[in-house]
C-alpha cells in the first residue's frame, strides 16, 4: 500500500510537469521519492505500484481526449501497462537480484519503457524529456536521439538525487550528483554550440488560422467557412504577398475528383484570389471522396492547378476511422457521425508526397504532413528518407479539442521534430497553436491574440528557414536512440556475470 503510494505521489508530481500546468522544474525531483523508497523497502509490490501510478499518469496526459471520447481517456492507458510492468521488473531484478547501483538502474530502465512503449504504440506524448522542452540547448540532443537523451538526463538526476538522500555521506552519492551534474553540462554546451549553426533566409510563408467553428465546419455552409478565412487573409487589406500560402487542415471544400476540384479553383468566389503570378503554391486542406473512398488530403495549387497531392497516412483512432476489433464499432461510429456529422470510415494514404516550390529566393521543396501525424517522428523521418525536402508543412485542424492541453502537447511535439529532422517546420493549425519554427527548434512566429494562441484568428507570417545535411537520427534511425536499452542489457549482463563468477558475495541492497 505504502509502495503504491509513493508511486502515484511520485507521477502525481510527473503530471504536473505536463500541461495544462506545466510546472517543468517538478521533473527534475519528481522520481526521488519513489526511487529513495524502492531502494529501501521490500520488492514486493513494485510492479502493481508503478502500473497504478503510470495508469493515472497517462490518463492525465491524454485528458484532452475526453472532449470527444470520455471512455477513451480511460482505455488507452491500458495499452501502456506492460510496459509499466516491465520497467518495474528490471528495477527489481537489477536493484535487488543483480545489487546494481539505482543511478545506472532507474533512468535506464524507465527509459528503456518509453522506447518499448514508443516502438510498439508510436506515440511519445508521456515521455519525461517533453517537460523539458524549453531548455532548447538540452533539445538539440533529439537531432541524435529524439527525446529519449533528454529524458535519460533528467532521469539521472533524479537517481543522483535520491542516492544523495539514502547516503548523504558516501563518496558515492557525491561522485554519483557529479556524474549528472557533468552530463548536463555535456549537453548545455554541445547545445549551444550547434545553436550557433547559421541559417538560410528560404520562401515567405503565410498561413491562415481561421479559427472556424467546428460544427460550421461539418454541418453549416462551407461557403461561410471559406469566405471567413478569406477575410483572415486578405492580401489587398494585408500588404502580403507569399510565397507559399497554407490553409488548415480539412478548410477547404469537399471535393469528388480533381474536376470537381478543378471546377472550384476556377470559381472566382474559391479560387480567384489565391496567390499567383509568381509560381506561389497554396496548400489546400479537405476531404476527397473520389472512388467511393473519403481521404483526409492536403493539395498543392499553382497557378490555379493541383500539382501535389497527400493522402493523410495515420488516422486518428476512435475519430477518422474505427478499428474493426472495437467492441460496440456501430454505436461508436454513431456517437462520432452525431458529434461530428461524418461517419468515421477514411481511407489511410500509403505514400509521403513533397511539392517543388519556384517562388521565393531559390527553388525549394517542401514535405507535407497533417495533423495527428506531428507526434509520429516515424512519419517524418520516412519523409526526410524518401524526399529530403528543404522544409516540412504540417496542416492541422484541433477543433475539437478545444482549449485543452492536446494543442500544447503537440505544439511542444513540434519543437523536436523539427530538431530530429533538422528542418525548419510550418505549422498551419484551424484554432491553434500555429507557428513556424527554425530547424534549431526556436519558434520563430506565433499567431497570438493578446496573450491568447488558441481560438483566435490571425496569420502566421515568416520567412522559413533552411538548413542543408542530415541529422545523424534522419540517418541512423531508432537504433541510435536504442542504444540506452541495449546499455542497460550489457550493464546486467555484466553484474549477473560477475554474480556468477567463483567466490562472489551477494551484498544486499542498504536498507
Amino acid at each position: 500500500m505504502i509502495h503504491a503510494l509513493v508511486a502515484v505521489a511520485s507521477l502525481g508530481l510527473v503530471s504536473l510537469a505536463f500541461h495544462p500546468f506545466d510546472w517543468w522544474w517538478l521533473g527534475w525531483f519528481a522520481f526521488v521519492p519513489w526511487m529513495a523508497y524502492h531502494q529501501k523497502a521490500e520488492r514486493r509490490g513494485t510492479g502493481r505500484a508503478l502500473m497504478l501510478a503510470y495508469y493515472l499518469h497517462y490518463a492525465y496526459v491524454l485528458q484532452w481526449v475526453g472532449e470527444v471520447a470520455p471512455p477513451a481517456v480511460w482505455a488507452i492507458p491500458l495499452l501502456g501497462m506492460p510496459v509499466a510492468w516491465l520497467c518495474a521488473w528490471i528495477c527489481d531484478r537489477c536493484v535487488y537480484r543483480l545489487g546494481m547501483s539505482g543511478l545506472v538502474v532507474y533512468p535506464l530502465a524507465i527509459v528503456s519503457a518509453e522506447f518499448l512503449r514508443d516502438q510498439y504504440l508510436g506515440l511519445t506524448w508521456s515521455s519525461i524529456g517533453y517537460t523539458q522542452w524549453r531548455w532548447l540547448e538540452g533539445v538539440q540532443s533529439a537531432a541524435i536521439f529524439r527525446v529519449h537523451l533528454l529524458s535519460w538526463s533528467v532521469l539521472l538526476a533524479n537517481a543522483a538525487l535520491a542516492g544523495l538522500i539514502l547516503r548523504p555521506r558516501e563518496r558515492s552519492s557525491h561522485v554519483g550528483l557529479a556524474v549528472a551534474l557533468a552530463v548536463l553540462v555535456v549537453l548545455h554546451v554541445g547545445g549551444a554550440l550547434r545553436l550557433t549553426t547559421v541559417l538560410e533566409e528560404g520562401p515567405l510563408a503565410v498561413g491562415v488560422q481561421g479559427n472556424i467553428d467546428q460544427v460550421m465546419k461539418e454541418t453549416g455552409s462551407r461557403k461561410k467557412a471559406w469566405e471567413a478565412q478569406h477575410d483572415v487573409f486578405d492580401g489587398r487589406k494585408t500588404g502580403v504577398d507569399p510565397d507559399l500560402l497554407v490553409f488548415a487542415e480539412t478548410s477547404f471544400h469537399p471535393v469528388t475528383g480533381q474536376v470537381q476540384l478543378g471546377r472550384l479553383l476556377a470559381d472566382p468566389e474559391w479560387g480567384g484570389w489565391l496567390p499567383r503570378g509568381r509560381r506561389q503554391a497554396t496548400v489546400l486542406g479537405y476531404n476527397d471522396y473520389s472512388g467511393g473512398k473519403e481521404r483526409n488530403v492536403a493539395g498543392v495549387v499553382v497557378e490555379g492547378k493541383q500539382i501535389a497531392t497527400y493522402a493523410k497516412r495515420v488516422l486518428v483512432p476512435m475519430g477518422e476511422y474505427i478499428p474493426e476489433w472495437t467492441p460496440f464499432r456501430d454505436w461508436f461510429e454513431g456517437q462520432v457521425q452525431e458529434r461530428g456529422g461524418y461517419r468515421p470510415r477514411m481511407e489511410p494514404g500509403d505514400a509521403f508526397v513533397s511539392a517543388p516550390l519556384e517562388s521565393g529566393p531559390r527553388s525549394t521543396r517542401f514535405g507535407l504532413n497533417i495533423c495527428y501525424e506531428m507526434v509520429f517522428p516515424g512519419e517524418f523521418r520516412g519523409l526526410m528518407r524518401e524526399h529530403d525536402p528543404d522544409f516540412v508543412v504540417n496542416i492541422s485542424n484541433d477543433g475539437w479539442y478545444g482549449d485543452s492541453n492536446e494543442l500544447d502537447l503537440v505544439h511542444i511535439a513540434g519543437r523536436f521534430r523539427a530538431v530530429e529532422c533538422g528542418r525548419s517546420l510550418f505549422r498551419v493549425s484551424n484554432t491553434g497553436i500555429s507557428t513556424s519554427i527554425d530547424p534549431l527548434g526556436r519558434f520563430r512566429a506565433t499567431v497570438n491574440e493578446g496573450a491568447e494562441r488558441k481560438g483566435v484568428k490571425g496569420l502566421l507570417v515568416d520567412r522559413v528557414q533552411l538548413l542543408s545535411g542530415t541529422t545523424p537520427w534522419v540517418w541512423g534511425g531508432d537504433i541510435l536512440p536504442a542504444i540506452l536499452p541495449l546499455a542497460l542489457v550489457a550493464l546486467a549482463g555484466r553484474s549477473l556475470r560477475r554474480r556468477r563468477a567463483p567466490g562472489f558475495q551477494t551484498q544486499p541492497p542498504s536498507r
